[in-house]
């Protein structure tokens, strides 16, 4: 008792330290930290998105069900969904509305709603113009389905319109604006091919800037939009990507090539859909 007492004394007359102490080790592992958390892929603002942004919007987005849309042409098939293009039923939500895309997918489609909702929230001028996502029961049978609604943008994938004759003339009016006054030949064919490829490298720089990696880019999951693009991100506002090929801006023309099918994406600030030994592969 008597040591116990007297350590307590002691103590008591030591100096107190009563505010923050700044020391350069303490400096150089905050910095440290600081830039670990916030480089690319970003780990801080992709848990800010995940659970402050992404809680937000679902509080303030439109809703939709199954029953709300009528479906009409097929657009296409794959291992895990069926895509259509829709109308909704309620007549005037459909004009203000316009025409959806929409897709039921069995499998992954809980991770292609997330990384749809990221791009939506992130950079939405890389990809198809992404509505609403949700998860239903099946009508016959155990299980669930998922959901996914698109702005209908276009049909014409970029595997389409190689598979033409006239390609890449069939493309040169829609990307730029008019037939170039220039004769069918090499140069000509470069301009409209390199300005394909700037298109889809902003896309993918859109993507990759905040963390998401496609794993499936292929001419059959580049889309050709029409137009109606209103969002657009806006570090596209800041820089213009260049090479020596050639130089692109994306807001030089709203008809653009985006990206869909975010199925297989990885998004790497939050881990999700990443296995390190999960190999993808597309025998095409």
């Amino acid at each position: 008792t008597v040591m116990a007492c007297g350590d307590v004394i002691y103590r008591s007359t030591l100096p107190h330290n009563d505010g923050l102490t700044i020391t350069a080790p303490g400096v150089a592992l905050a910095l440290a930290a600081a830039s670990y958390l916030w480089a690319t892929p970003g780990v801080a603002p992709g848990f800010f998105d995940m659970f402050v942004l992404a809680f937000a919007e679902r509080l303030f987005r439109p809703t939709f069900r199954k029953d709300d849309f009528v479906p009409g042409k097929k657009l296409g098939e794959g291992a895990f969904g069926v895509v259509y293009k829709a109308s909704l039923a309620d007549p005037k939500a459909a004009e203000k509305q316009g025409d959806v895309v929409v897709k039921k997918a069995t499998e992954y489609g809980a991770v292609e709603i997330w990384m749809n909702e990221r791009v939506r929230r992130a950079c939405a001028s890389s990809c198809a113009d992404f509505l609403y996502g949700f998860r239903e029961s099946k009508t016959k049978g155990k299980g669930e389905e998922y959901w996914l609604i698109w702005r209908y943008e276009g049909e014409d994938t970029l595997s389409a319109l190689m598979q033409s004759k006239e390609f890449p003339y069939n493309v040169e009016t829609k990307i730029l604006g008019n037939v170039q006054d220039l004769p069918k030949g090499i140069a000509r064919e470069n301009k409209i091919v390199q300005t394909v490829m700037g298109q889809l490298l902003f896309a993918l720089d859109g993507l990759h800037s905040t963390g998401i990696v496609h794993r499936d880019i292929k001419p059959q999951n580049v889309i050709f939009s029409e137009g109606n693009d209103q969002h657009i991100c806006l570090q596209f506002h800041t820089k213009i990507f260049s090479t020596d090929l050639f130089t692109f801006s994306p807001l030089e023309e709203s008809r653009t090539f985006k990206i869909i099918d975010l199925g297989a994406a990885a998004d790497l600030r939050v881990g999700i859909n990443y296995i390190p030994k999960e190999f993808l592969l597309d025998p095409r």
